[in-house]
């Protein structure tokens, strides 16, 4: 799969709009390809510190099974 994170060249903006989506559906179980494209972003601008964290916060968050959440 080929990324294409800077259409406008904007990191800023792009790198928000990736904090919201790990805000809003990064605890979701199926949740991983977030998780991989912010980690594969940050390390294109070879943010490695960055990247290193995003792939601790993405291994120690706990998920949530929305359907499991829905049925109690």
């Amino acid at each position: 799969m080929q990324n294409h994170y800077l259409v406008n060249n904007d990191e800023e903006k792009c790198k928000q709009i990736l904090e919201r989506s790990i805000d809003n559906i990064g605890l979701h179980m199926k949740s991983s390809d977030i998780w991989n494209q912010f980690i594969d972003y940050e390390t294109s601008l070879n943010n490695m510190g960055f990247a290193n964290l995003l792939c601790y916060l993405a291994v120690k968050t706990p998920l949530i099974d929305s359907e499991q959440m829905l049925e109690k």
